[in-house]
């Protein structure tokens, strides 16, 4: 009885841990904000900022019947447990989201190091990692693991219209129009996964300038919706 037992809640347990798993990321057009969406139980999905702060979150009751459509519908109010951590509890995390259903959230707490502090330490099993002081100044601060998946920038030694925007999120790249390009495209995404995109130059009249021509806004890597937004 007791070996049935064991295996059981050992079922349960790694069900569970599973239950969390990164469902998309959200790329502005220029690089410079990154958002990592993760879809927990019940259909909630949260979305973390690369700076670790809890952005957008709420249910998408039809999360799986296609990505595209997914990434574009507004979520909707959860309606079961929340929990927020009271103010006797650490100053960086008091009042901020504990639990969502089952699923817990931690946070770096204000004897951390400085360039953690208040940022999402955990969602469930996943945890979080950021830049530090001691790495490029142009990354400190941003989210270096979220789970299992990697993510880098492009560093202050790149050219000024790249720096600090994101490279790479798990296995996916993203290059931009540099500073030598038409100015109504330097510094937007170029391509992501090595699909290109196209905006209209400064030449062109029937377009309103920088703005897209032609790209997959949105694509699907390794069960992993990507978006770029305009």
């Amino acid at each position: 009885m007791k070996k049935i037992y064991l295996i059981t809640l050992f079922s349960v347990s790694i069900l569970f841990s599973f239950a969390q798993r990164i469902n998309k990321v959200t790329i502005s057009n220029n690089g410079t904000a990154t958002a990592i969406g993760f879809l927990l139980d019940q259909n909630v999905i949260i979305n973390i900022k690369q700076d670790g702060i809890l952005g957008e979150w709420g249910v998408d009751k039809y999360v799986d019947r296609g990505a595209a459509q997914s990434s574009q519908r507004p979520l909707e109010a959860f309606d079961g447990k929340v929990d927020y951590y009271t103010q006797n509890e650490d100053e960086a995390f008091r009042g901020k989201l504990k639990y969502i259903g089952r699923t817990l959230i931690t946070y770096y707490a204000s004897t951390d190091k400085a360039y953690l502090v208040g940022k999402i330490k955990s969602v469930g099993p996943l945890k979080f990692d950021y830049f530090s002081n001691y790495d490029d100044a142009m990354l400190s601060g941003k989210m270096k693991t979220a789970g299992p998946m990697n993510l880098s920038y492009y560093t202050s030694f790149e050219n000024e219209s790249i720096r600090g925007k994101v490279k790479s999120a798990g296995t996916v790249q993203l290059t931009y129009f540099g500073s030598l390009d038409d100015k109504s495209i330097s510094g937007k995404v170029k391509s992501v996964n090595g699909n290109t995109f196209i905006y209209a130059t400064s030449q062109e009249q029937d377009y309103p300038k920088g703005s897209l021509k032609f790209g997959m806004q949105i694509q699907v890597v390794n069960g992993i919706t990507y978006t770029v937004r305009n």
